[in-house]
């Protein structure tokens, strides 16, 4: 019995190994016929798209796009890795095996063509990042060698994320890969990097000074913060409004001496609760007529009429009525009398002269550091502060006579952002709210910089008549070679108005001929360049120079901004013919 079930135990052993082995047989039967079927249609030449599943030696599996396994043997010399998905073009089929080597995208044939010899020759795989930078490295014009190669390599993984065409248009420009200037020329090409814009939110930030000091300081503290930090930006105030300031108060006090007494309707101020503007003149009108001599009365009506005469105190300040009243409300609270606000409001010929006379009010009035708080936090005092920087950080046209002021006011931005932190830290307050802002802004200035080195651009912050604006200017020579330009020269000016919106406009001075083709958003746009074309000839000819022009209506396929596609494509040689390597090691 026992050798019966020792039998018949060998025998079902035998029968599971043979099934086993049908099995693995029929398994790769199953697999060579699926790859017979594969190789049947793939002649030499062909290309297809896998994926590589194994490697063993030369031979590769690779998973089709439909699914399907290929067995090949990989052309010697070319390094793969599991999970590389390439485009493969097949060499040899002798009906049983074939050999594969990667390529890149088959639409450009002659591309690769000239990227796979450079990379055999480089002694590089062609893998899809590989082909990717030698690819972005043919349409700059660089030449495809292994140094260049390795370089962009070693930069792509350092900056993981980083597309190849930046970091080849960097290395092109002789401009430094880092982090930050990565994140500029990725500002250029996304039309996010107007330096007006960086302005702007800085500009905003600063003006919010107040709050990067912490509560508790004294209010002498925070008046020296305020007047340093004005000085900073502001011209220095006239001799005659400083003698007219202390001129009206001394008055103010000799005229508080020699009353006897107070009357019925005048204002009562103290330290505690004074009365506002607004809460006299609605007093006013419910009582009785308001008298002439009613300080408050008198401003309002002040008011009112340089309104109508264009001299009013909000033309000269850019505060409107409400922001006024609001402004002397929170003076009044502070403990500034009628006379003294009155007397503020009317020497201040600007929106600089107001900010420095109120801060000289305020210190010279003993208010507390509630009440000047309160005032430093006003939207009406960071509205003033924040356009006297902008004022402060932006070129006016009718006044530039030398390019040398682009470079000046860029110098100046510099200085006085980091006198403006110096300041806040020398007070206790914490720079870092305003670090972010600036470091946008000036690194944006310093790649400008470096951009200058190989061709002449610079963005120009605009002061006009009612608005700011941010100007563009990009001349189309090489640097090195525009003293050398006989046959003229041409540029391209980029505007970004409140009112016509985003302006391009190409202009060519050949001798005494001025050719300019403006590009607008829309008809409306059009229309007002158009009507004033003829005073812009008059002007020129004027100074002796002829205008041909034109103003067109930009088309849905444009660029939103021709100057910044003209330094990107600055970087890229289109023609084939154009495209180089170099095989030495």
């Amino acid at each position: 019995m026992q050798i019966g079930h020792r039998i018949l135990g060998s025998y079902d052993t035998q029968i599971q190994e043979n099934v086993k082995t049908e099995n693995n047989q029929a398994a790769e039967q199953s697999n060579q016929a699926k790859s017979s079927v594969d190789i049947s249609g793939l002649k030499e030449g062909a290309v297809f798209k896998g994926e590589v599943l194994n490697i063993l030696g030369e031979k590769v599996t690779i998973a089709l796009e439909n699914k399907a396994q290929l067995f090949a043997r990989l052309q010697p010399g070319v390094e793969l890795g599991v999970g590389d998905q390439l485009l493969f073009s097949v060499k040899e089929n002798n009906a049983s095996q074939i050999l594969i080597k990667p390529m890149f995208d088959s639409l450009y044939s002659a591309q690769t063509q000239v990227l796979e010899k450079a990379l055999d020759m480089a002694g590089l795989s062609p893998t899809e990042k590989n082909f990717s930078a030698a690819k972005e490295l043919m349409e700059a014009g660089l030449p495809i060698d292994k140094g260049n190669m390795v370089k962009l390599l070693s930069q792509s993984m350092k900056f993981e994320g980083t597309s190849m065409q930046t970091l080849v248009a960097l290395n092109k420009m002789n401009i430094p890969v880092t982090e930050a200037n990565i994140a500029q020329y990725e500002r250029y090409q996304n039309y996010s990097h107007q330096l007006a814009g960086d302005i702007s939110q800085a500009a905003n930030a600063m003006a919010a000074f107040s709050s990067a000091v912490p509560d508790g300081i004294s209010a002498n503290t925070l008046l020296s913060l305020a007047d340093q930090v004005l000085d900073i930006f502001m011209p220095e105030i006239s001799e005659e409004n400083d003698a007219a300031m202390t001129a009206g108060t001394e008055q103010i006090v000799e005229n508080a001496e020699g009353e006897a007494a107070l009357s019925e309707n005048a204002v009562v101020q103290g330290k505690e609760g004074a009365v506002t503007a607004n809460e006299i003149i609605t007093q006013q009108e419910k009582n009785e007529p308001a008298k002439m001599d009613n300080p408050v009365n008198e401003l309002q009506k002040n008011i009112e009429k340089q309104a109508e005469t264009g001299t009013s105190i909000a033309q000269k300040t850019g505060l409107t009525k409400g922001e006024i009243s609001n402004l002397y409300n929170l003076l009044g609270k502070a403990g500034i009398s009628d006379e003294q606000i009155q007397m503020t409001l009317r020497i201040s010929d600007s929106q600089e002269e107001l900010l420095k006379n109120m801060i000289q009010t305020l210190s010279a009035n003993g208010s507390s550091e509630t009440a000047i708080r309160n005032i430093l936090d006003s939207n009406e005092f960071k509205k003033l502060f924040s356009d006297v920087i902008k004022k402060n950080w932006s070129l006016n046209p009718k006044d530039m006579k030398d390019a040398k002021e682009i470079e000046d006011l860029y110098n100046k931005i510099i200085k006085q952002s980091r006198a403006f932190e110096d300041a806040v830290s020398s007070k206790g307050g914490d720079a870092k709210n305003f670090n972010q802002n600036f470091q946008n802004m000036r690194q944006n200035m310093q790649f400008m910089e470096q951009l200058n080195n190989q061709m002449i651009y610079a963005q120009m912050p605009l002061k006009l008549s009612n608005q700011n604006a941010n100007s563009e200017l990009y001349v189309y020579a090489d640097k090195r070679k525009l003293m050398e330009k006989k046959d003229g020269i041409s540029v391209m000016l980029h505007l970004d108005m409140d009112h016509l919106g985003t302006t391009d406009v190409k202009v060519t001075l050949t001798g005494t001929n001025v050719n300019a083709r403006f590009y607008l958003n829309d008809q409306q746009s059009v229309d007002i360049v158009t009507d004033n074309m003829e005073q812009l000839a008059r002007q020129l000819a004027d100074r002796g120079f002829s205008l041909t022009n034109e103003v067109v209506k930009r088309q849905p396929q444009d660029s939103i901004n021709k100057v910044v596609d003209e330094i990107i494509d600055e970087n890229a040689e289109r023609s084939i013919k154009r495209y180089t390597f170099d095989a030495r090691m």
